[in-house]
């Protein structure tokens, strides 16, 4: 990996405000790993250190002109990083939560036919989201969110990069996620995710 300077830093910060996306590219290079790092040091997952680094650069390249006025790169990519992985985190607990709330209920024997029948919709819901991808961010999707391969497996399987591999994750994620909001209750929602 290439040492960039501070002023380097700065100058690829100008011209990624400017919508270069070669300079957006060498700053994908530069801070990509110290992103997954410092996010896989909280979240303890590839595939969440992974989104992480896709949620991190991408907001840096959405910001658009407003990267010119960041001061400190580094450490706006650690707040960014770190605010993505507490999302990510309080995100696990509320799944974690509704998955033992679920587990506690059917242990008691209490609605079993109606848990399996809400199960089973939230899994037709998923598919059926899954279904309305692209043919990429279907396959990306059962690659990774399904199968759990890393994003690089999924990149050597479907023959592009893992960075574009993310991108499709990334928009796969976000349609699943607004398509099943839309469909369902936020139970539903949790258990849908949470099956595969």
């Amino acid at each position: 990996m290439s040492t960039y300077s501070a002023i380097d830093e700065r100058d690829l910060l100008l011209q990624v405000a400017a919508g270069n996306e070669r300079a957006f590219d060498a700053l994908y290079r530069l801070y990509s790993g110290k992103v997954y790092a410092f996010a896989f040091r909280i979240l303890r997952s590839e595939v969440l250190a992974e989104e992480v680094v896709q949620e991190t650069l991408l907001k840096l390249w959405l910001s658009g002109r407003e990267t010119a006025n960041i001061a400190n790169l580094n450490g706006y990519m650690r707040t960014v990083a770190r605010n993505a992985s507490l999302n990510l985190l309080r995100r696990q607990e509320i799944e974690r939560r509704a998955e033992q709330s679920l587990a506690a209920d059917l242990q008691e024997g209490h609605h079993d036919t109606e848990e399996r029948v809400l199960f089973n919709e939230a899994k037709e819901m998923l598919e059926d989201a899954v279904g309305l991808l692209p043919p990429k961010q279907q396959e990306a999707f059962r690659l990774c969110h399904m199968q759990g391969l890393g994003y690089k497996e999924a990149a050597d399987l479907m023959g592009i990069s893992p960075q574009t591999v993310a991108v499709h994750m990334k928009l796969a994620l976000r349609f699943v996620r607004s398509y099943l909001e839309k469909a369902t209750n936020i139970l539903a929602i949790l258990v849908a995710l949470r099956l595969f």
